[in-house]
């Protein structure tokens, strides 16, 4: 069975870097606590899921079109110091990912979900699964047969697939940026429509598939709804803009690249050859 795993790089690393009891440091004063973390996720994910082929998708420093909102994603958005920056790390994961042959991508102004959604689509007709690992529910609008979303929570972690997007939201995955772009998205900043929550968006969307057939019907909608949906076209339409992953960027894709062999490297040996420099 052909399976490729794709890796959401900022994603893990955060979670890594903030999310470790402690701070560890190396022999010369630097951080590696995130090192740590991040490649021992990602051996502990290649042996238990044994793909064939793995990428990792590191966010371009310089921000893409969507970040011309003032307000989208503002809340992930921080200024780190010295000893709260988690970019501090990035090359000796690099490196440890270069020492483990596993590829990298970071493409200039693009966002790695973007290049993420791209990569996928493009390995449909390759593979016989593709597995998005990431706790950011935007790759949730990617599922089908094929395609699935590994939320990585320790022994909590869950497998997203079409039947459980279906279980969570009573909608599916195609209609997630529709759901989303109605009830909002804390986690993107982004507010949605006034009064409508989650049992009545995907009510909605269940009758009628998508926002612009909602909206073609308003008509016929209760008083509420309708009042509350009046006017909010516009505004829901640019939250479907801001929520939509691009699958179709021109990407020099390789998976050949990405097969990866059976691993038997130990974390800490990794890292200690990098952060030594015993490479």
């Amino acid at each position: 069975m052909k399976k490729l795993i794709v890796i959401d790089g900022h994603n893990l690393l955060f979670r890594m870097f903030f999310g470790m009891p402690n701070k560890i440091y190396d022999n010369q004063g630097n951080m590696i606590h995130g090192t740590i973390g991040f490649i021992g996720s990602i051996l502990k994910i290649v042996k238990s899921e044994e793909p064939c082929y793995l990428c990792v998708v590191f966010d371009s420093e310089k921000k893409s079109d969507r970040f011309e909102d003032i307000n989208y994603k503002k809340t992930r958005i921080q200024e780190f110091g010295e000893e709260n920056n988690p970019f501090s790390q990035m090359d000796d994961i690099r490196c440890c990912l270069d020492l483990l042959k596993f590829v990298w991508i970071e493409k200039e102004g693009i966002e790695a979900d973007d290049v993420i959604a791209s990569i996928v689509k493009r390995a449909e007709s390759l593979m016989d699964e593709s597995i998005i690992v990431s706790t950011d529910k935007d790759f949730f609008q990617l599922i089908n047969q094929k395609i699935n979303v590994l939320v990585p929570r320790g022994k909590l972690s869950v497998r997203y697939d079409e039947e459980k997007i279906l279980e969570k939201f009573s909608i599916y995955p195609f209609q997630y940026v529709d759901y989303c772009s109605l009830v909002g998205d804390k986690s993107d900043n982004i507010a949605g429509v006034k009064g409508i929550g989650k049992v009545t968006a995907s009510k909605l969307l269940t009758q009628y598939n998508k926002i612009e057939t909602v909206f073609e019907n308003i008509s016929k909608l209760t008083p509420n709804i309708r009042h509350k949906l009046d006017n909010q076209y516009d505004m829901v339409q640019h939250n479907k803009k801001l929520l939509s992953l691009y699958d179709n960027i021109d990407l020099s894709i390789d998976f050949d690249k990405m097969y990866i062999s059976k691993v038997n490297y130990k974390t800490m040996d990794v890292v200690n050859q990098v952060v030594n420099r015993e490479f």
